[in-house]
């Protein structure tokens, strides 16, 4: 070992071990000569500085008792300046958020204090409830007792506003020593309705199991009379053809139209004469139109055996409109002209 430690004395390396740039100043090891940069030797791991000017960096050679290359070495220590330097800024991290750690903790335990909080309350109504429901002199207490004593019987010392038996027949009605091992359908049924009548303690009874079973009774068919059909009073029409001498003439069906979108200088004479050739027996009225200065509107009346070929687009001017007219049942249609 003397004569590796001699010869690296007479040829001195004066490249930094940290960073392997030529170091022109710096500090100087005793052992092997080898100058490093300042900044760099307080990143260098097993460095022993003696001095301003002087260092022991081949302390790690005396104590493996082998030489290691100062290339290895720089890695291994930058290696484990940069895992030191990760958990140091992990730590950083950790303490810049642990005020919103510690935050979201306290706001976890208010929120469980709270339903805490809200249990208590429940608790203490429920049992608030209970008393008061215990002392009630007509209902809960009978039931209340028979239960404690008998579980397996149903006590009916009910109030007379109730009707336990409400729904049985006279065979079926239970006294107070009848027992009941199977809440059936109907049983269950009424032990329902006994214990919304008379409070939650009822509610139990119908889960009690007991000895014998309830007379089941049989079902029974309901029918009910169906509605008949309402029939219109159709009008009877008549078929008699009688002759011309005969006043007694049944009134002719006529058909009316909304004609609408004609010229605003059209009159009724103008629209009688138009249709006349096709339809003889044609009236027609004026109605008073929403914009009489854009169009007109007339009301139409034929024979409802034209009322087709009066519906027929072709039977009409170009860009007119033609409708049913219907009669309003309160107030009659208005016109300014009759003919």
């Amino acid at each position: 070992m003397a004569d590796g430690v001699g010869e690296n004395a007479s040829a001195p390396s004066k490249t930094c071990r940290k960073c392997k740039n030529t170091a022109q100043s710096g500090l100087k090891c005793v052992r092997c000569d080898s100058v490093s940069h300042a900044s760099c030797v307080k990143l260098l791991k097993n460095i022993r500085r003696i001095d301003d000017k002087t260092i022991d960096c081949c302390n790690t050679v005396d104590q493996v008792g082998k030489p290691q290359l100062n290339g290895g070495a720089s890695n291994d220590v930058s290696d484990e300046n940069k895992t030191l330097i990760l958990e140091i800024s992990y730590l950083k991290k950790l303490l810049e958020h642990k005020q919103l750690l510690i935050e979201n903790q306290n706001t976890t335990i208010w929120s469980l204090q709270e339903q805490i909080k809200l249990l208590n309350k429940v608790n203490v109504n429920k049992q608030t409830y209970a008393t008061s429901v215990s002392k009630h002199p007509n209902t809960t207490k009978h039931i209340t007792d028979s239960i404690t004593t008998n579980p397996t019987k149903i006590n009916t010392s009910l109030p007379s506003s109730i009707n336990i038996d409400k729904g049985l027949s006279t065979t079926d009605k239970v006294n107070s020593s009848t027992i009941i091992n199977k809440p059936d359908k109907k049983s269950a049924a009424t032990v329902q309705k006994n214990a919304a009548a008379v409070d939650s303690a009822v509610n139990n009874v119908k889960s009690v199991p007991n000895g014998n079973n309830l007379q089941e009774e049989p079902f029974i068919e309901v029918s009910y009379k169906k509605r008949r059909p309402r029939t219109s009073n159709s009008p009877i029409i008549g078929e008699l053809e009688l002759n011309s001498e005969i006043l007694l003439k049944a009134a002719p069906k006529l058909a009316f139209l909304h004609v609408y979108r004609l010229h605003p200088d059209t009159k009724s004479d103008d629209v009688i004469n138009f249709l006349k050739p096709t339809f003889s027996e044609v009236t027609c009225e004026q109605l008073r139109s929403v914009k009489p200065e854009s169009y007109s509107s007339f009301k139409v009346t034929i024979d409802n055996s034209n009322l087709t070929k009066a519906m027929n687009p072709a039977s009409w001017p170009k860009g007119t409109c033609i409708n049913r007219f219907f009669h309003s049942k309160n107030t009659p249609a208005t016109s300014l002209f009759s003919q």
